[in-house]
């Protein structure tokens, strides 16, 4: 009987030990498990936004395999691609000048618009002008700044060698350097790039420089229209270029795609397998759109500031010339330019553009300060026209 009792606790001892095993062992592979769920979770999480960035970088080097192959037929692909947005294939609605081409044979074009194209090209030329010493003067003037502070023997290199150098470590003089590139200086050989300036036909309200096409202005018919005078015309053409110095088409993209890959990896965390991604992508895409709209409106202030610099710079009265914001704010409520009544608008959060009446008003404070009497090229240019008159009326 004792023998019969002392087996059974035997067996029940090594059936708990059995259990006890087992529970440790179901315990510790629970744990693993959970470690290795958080793992593939966390590998899954990163790898969609390095998925998209890698798609973004794929597109973007064969883009610049393809524009080498010929620059010039992928030039004419994405000149006629801005151009169907406006007025399709019909290219009787588009005509062109060349910088540097004679004004007689733009008026002498067998075309409806030969005098505004003329009038556009004259004073684009003379802003373009502008600008390219503009950018100049601030690339050289930040090359001797940083120069000054450089050993000795660092000083006696070329500019060329000293370019590479500062270019390495300088942001200040690598924002001038990217700007006499998109203006098309060339610094070893001082090679000018012409500029296009292309009228388009069309009653859309707009003007502008695309980094896409770089050295190329676009204006619509109805934007010249809206101008009154010479000063309106040149303040429009000052901000686009500006656009352009300052880089903002590229900082834009380079925003966007970022707030893309934050926008997929924010929804990629969603526990529910993209239930609960229906009610937070409005939101997520409300809030991109807010903060792409925000950078935009700074843009647009900067390039007010630097436009009407190099209007002034042009020797335009830039207080009359601001006034053309003014116009955009009461112009006709019945417009259907999706831009102008934006910008129209008080600005909201999700406007990519300061309202105009607020624009002008900050213009005209700038133009105070920013006009053509600031500048010794404009006072002379000023007398020798005066000059001018004076002789012309002995005659």
């Amino acid at each position: 009987m004792l023998r019969v009792i002392i087996s059974q606790r035997i067996q029940l001892f090594s059936i708990q030990r059995n259990e006890l095993s087992t529970n440790i062992k179901k315990k510790l592979n629970d744990r693993w498990w959970k470690k290795f769920r958080y793992l593939a979770t966390g590998i899954k999480i990163i790898r969609i936004p390095f998925l998209v960035l890698s798609v973004y970088y794929l597109g973007y080097q064969q883009g610049i395999i393809d524009y080498s192959r010929n620059p010039v037929k992928k030039r004419s692909e994405l000149l006629q691609q801005i151009l169907d947005q406006y007025v399709g294939n019909d290219s009787s609605k588009v005509v062109f000048a060349t910088e540097g081409q004679p004004m007689q044979s733009l008026t002498a074009t067998k075309t409806i618009h030969a005098q505004k194209l003329r009038k556009f090209a004259t004073i684009a030329e003379q802003i373009v002008k502008t600008a390219r010493v503009h950018v100049s003067n601030e690339m050289e003037s930040s090359l001797k700044q940083h120069v000054l502070s450089l050993d000795p023997e660092d000083q006696n290199d070329s500019e060329t060698a000293l370019s590479e150098k500062l270019s390495n470590d300088l942001k200040g003089y690598q924002k001038w350097k990217d700007a006499t590139d998109r203006m098309g200086l060339r610094i070893d050989n001082k090679v000018e790039e012409k500029w296009t300036f292309i009228l388009i036909e069309t009653p859309i309200l707009n003007a502008f420089v695309s980094e896409m096409m770089p050295q190329c202005i676009f204006v619509s018919t109805s934007m010249l229209d809206l101008t009154s005078n010479d000063d309106e015309l040149a303040v429009i053409l000052g901000h686009e270029i500006s656009h352009l110095i300052l880089g903002h088409n590229s900082r834009q993209n380079y925003l966007e795609s970022m707030l893309r890959v934050l926008e997929v990896f924010f929804l990629s965390l969603d526990p529910t397998e993209g239930i609960l991604s229906l009610f937070v992508m409005e939101l997520i895409r409300f809030v991109r759109k807010g903060i792409s709209a925000g950078y935009s409106r700074h843009a647009e202030m900067e390039a007010d500031q630097l436009g009407i610099k190099i209007a002034a710079m042009s020797c335009f009265d830039t207080k009359r010339g601001c006034y053309i914001f003014r116009k955009l704010a009461t112009y006709p409520e019945d417009v259907e330019n999706k831009d102008v009544k934006e910008q129209r608008s008080n600005a909201s959060l999700t406007d990519t553009h300061p309202a105009p009446m607020n624009r002008y008003l900050d213009l005209q404070l700038l133009s105070g300060e920013e006009n053509a009497d600031k500048y010794n090229n404009c006072k002379t240019l000023k007398k020798m026209l005066a000059s001018a008159l004076i002789f012309s009326s002995y005659k």
